[in-house]
């Protein structure tokens, strides 16, 4: 009978030590939360709850850049030490000269990052509030682009990949369930076909961006087509992109978009979802399209390295 619970207890054992394992052969509890999901302990005045919370550029509807709960250092327990994205306010005149950020990973589950904002005093957290705010916004997007990177490793859609390589040379990582394509002359529409919200990822050649959407991007009739309404440089994330809104001409359509170009390449990518939250999708595809490289030259490093 102790020979039976003893292998009871060491086969349940086995099963959550499988459960905390991650792929990366980390035994840690896989962190709590969505994407773009924070924890913010300590804020003075909700300072970074409004910073963190600040609406984000060309989005149809507003949404915050991050979703935020607060709470305090006696109430920051064991279950909200798990959480994917963590920010902790601590001031003390004693510890600290200088306002200095400081973050972590992976250390209380993965993925997971704890960021540290450290001052002497609120006053001087006030003062550098828009300072201290960009650059937390900043390693958070990081964070949530690596995550997402790591997903897109662990799973992603061969065969878009497969004809993005055949057609312009290039190695570019896509969602897994991203398998619905349409080709066209030097031009490639990669999509999820999706019902409720639909993302899109199109790579073409050609200077005249409207005219080469116009041609390859239809509504009901000819008449309908899709353009470019709005855009301007990202700010804060990747300088060599570009986001906006599109529309449908004729048509009730339109959403979010983000733009690379590398060379003569173009990679657009952009989503329709009518009444549903866009935030955490077209983060996605931003975060597909900067897995884009050159096919020919990682083959002759590949080669190199075997040498």
């Amino acid at each position: 009978m102790i020979n039976i619970v003893r292998a009871w207890v060491m086969s349940l054992l086995f099963v959550v030590l499988c459960t905390a394992c991650q792929s990366g052969g980390s035994w840690q509890t896989k962190s709590a939360g969505r994407a773009y999901e924070v924890v913010l302990v300590d804020d003075i005045d909700s300072i970074f709850s409004e910073e963190l919370s600040a609406t984000i550029d060309f989005l149809p509807q507003p949404e915050p850049a991050f979703d935020v709960s607060t709470t305090d250092k006696n109430h920051f327990r064991w279950n909200m030490k798990q959480a994917r994205n963590v920010v902790i306010i601590d001031t003390a005149a004693d510890k600290h000269e200088t306002v200095t950020i400081e973050y972590e990973h992976d250390t209380y589950a993965s993925p997971q990052i704890i960021i540290s904002v450290k001052a002497a005093n609120a006053r001087t957290i006030r003062e550098k509030r828009k300072t201290i705010g960009r650059e937390l916004r900043q390693l958070l997007h990081a964070q949530e682009r690596r995550n997402e990177m790591l997903n897109l490793q662990k799973a992603h859609a061969p065969e878009p990949e497969k004809a993005a390589r055949e057609m312009f040379g290039v190695d570019i990582s896509i969602p897994a369930d991203m398998t619905h394509l349409k080709r066209g002359k030097d031009f490639l529409w990669i999509s999820d076909d999706g019902t409720s919200v639909m993302r899109n990822v199109c790579l073409f050649k050609g200077e005249n961006i409207d005219s080469i959407l116009q041609a390859n991007i239809k509504g009901e009739t000819d008449e309908m087509y899709m353009t470019l309404a709005e855009q301007q440089p990202m700010k804060e994330q990747q300088p060599f992109m570009t986001e906006g809104l599109w529309a449908m001409k004729g048509d009730a359509m339109g959403g979010p978009f983000v733009m690379l170009k590398s060379g003569d390449l173009t990679v657009l990518g952009f989503v329709y979802a009518p009444n549903m939250k866009k935030r955490n999708h077209i983060r996605q595809l931003e975060t597909a399209m900067l897995s884009l490289k050159d096919a020919a030259k990682k083959r002759k490093k590949n080669i190199e390295l075997k040498q």
